[in-house]
């Protein structure tokens, strides 16, 4: 899928460097002020994004500087984008100095309201998209702080690390694809922890997505109030394989499959049996005393949903399934990472008045000829 801009944005722009010396640039050893890359001639690697919409690794190839001389500046930040709760996180960039919107290369001073402009940060591709739905429904859970976990036993711990490979371009990686905590070391993205219970230590693993636009617009329509909800909407995006993430975080089998879904509302539980009816699986629900539900298939049924799943169930969590459907061999390629593809959101242009600064920068990357900033996609 194109990025579906218009003209050869990839062609280098023949303009005067207008990008604030104190910008952070997004490189392979975490962030870098882009007057030091300049000035110290650094020609290691950048998030750039190609013609597809990929993010990609790029060798610097060209350092600029040039006198600003009172040229107007503006800040470009995203609408309801981040915030320390005083000031807007952007890049402040000269009026004339292009920016990647969905129209092709844009100067900062003929931007539009309605232009969308990339963010850097990944989308999921479809699986991965599906296996948050399933997570979110199960076992996941999304912070105040907009990151996205859960947690398990170790009998669970292969399963985890299915979907730590699934949501791995969702994670900081650096340019030769290792996934990098925020001090920059590599990690298994699975980490495990002791608690104790009734005196007794219990060990659970874990797993914790990186805080985003995406994350954040997810929050927003699961958390619409703080407490996590069913979207409405969600029997037109769940997938089967979406369906099976959720058994495996929430449902239980002896001779009968259920979910347990806990203390949601009575329109939620209809609703999510409606989604299940319409793959096919008929379902009855039951509320225990304590006002927690259950949604149960009959012996049938069961067998048919089991056996549709089966493929995407891995061995961790084949105690699931029952003897026929673990039969059908687990299938590792749906959980195999996707292109890591850029966000899009509307601009917002804040004017930017100040004496300073008196110089301004920018660099040249190899091929893709655009560098990733807390403010979009510069034009190199």
């Amino acid at each position: 899928m194109s990025l579906n801009v218009k003209g050869d944005f990839m062609d280098p722009i023949d303009t005067v460097p207008g990008v604030y010396g104190r910008t952070h640039i997004h490189t392979g050893e975490g962030p870098k002020i882009l007057q030091k890359i300049v000035e110290e001639k650094w020609a290691g690697k950048v998030k750039s994004v190609d013609r597809e919409g990929n993010i990609v690794w790029k060798n610097i190839i060209g350092w600029y500087s040039n006198p600003r001389n009172e040229k107007e500046l503006y800040k470009i930040s995203f609408i309801d984008g981040k915030s320390n709760g005083i000031i807007d996180y952007g890049t402040v960039l000269s009026v004339e100095h292009p920016i990647l919107t969905r129209r092709g290369y844009i100067a900062v001073g003929n931007l539009r309201e309605d232009d969308l402009i990339a963010t850097g940060d990944p989308l999921p591709g479809p699986r991965a998209e599906q296996g948050l739905q399933g997570t979110l429904l199960g076992d996941g859970n999304i912070s105040k702080n907009e990151q996205l976990s859960e947690q398990h036993s170790i009998k669970q711990k292969e399963y985890l690390q299915q979907k730590i490979k699934l949501y791995a371009p969702l994670m900081k990686k650096s340019p030769d694809g290792n996934r990098k905590s925020s001090a920059g070391q590599e990690y298994s993205g699975v980490y495990s922890v002791g608690l104790k219970s009734a005196g007794k230590l219990r060990v659970i693993f874990y797993y914790s997505l990186n805080k985003s636009y995406y994350f954040h617009d997810l929050r927003k329509k699961w958390y619409p109030l703080g407490v996590k909800i069913i979207p409405q909407d969600l029997h037109q995006t769940l997938d089967l394989f979406g369906v099976a993430i959720w058994y495996m975080d929430d449902g239980h089998y002896n001779k009968y499959s259920s979910f347990a879904l806990g203390n949601r509302t009575q329109e939620e539980v209809e609703y999510l049996q409606s989604i299940l009816r319409n793959f096919g699986f008929e379902s009855k629900k039951f509320q225990d005393k304590r006002g927690y539900w259950d949604i149960v298939f009959n012996r049938e049924t069961t067998k048919g949903f089991l056996t549709a799943i089966a493929k995407y169930v891995p061995e961790s969590m084949r105690y699931k399934l029952h003897e026929e459907a673990c039969k059908i061999p687990f299938d590792s390629s749906f959980y195999e990472p996707e292109e890591a593809k850029t966000g899009w959101r509307r601009v917002k242009v804040i004017p930017y008045s100040t004496h300073h600064p008196r110089t301004l920068y920018s660099i040249d990357v190899e091929s893709t000829h655009n560098f990733f900033t807390p403010g979009g996609i510069m034009s190199a």
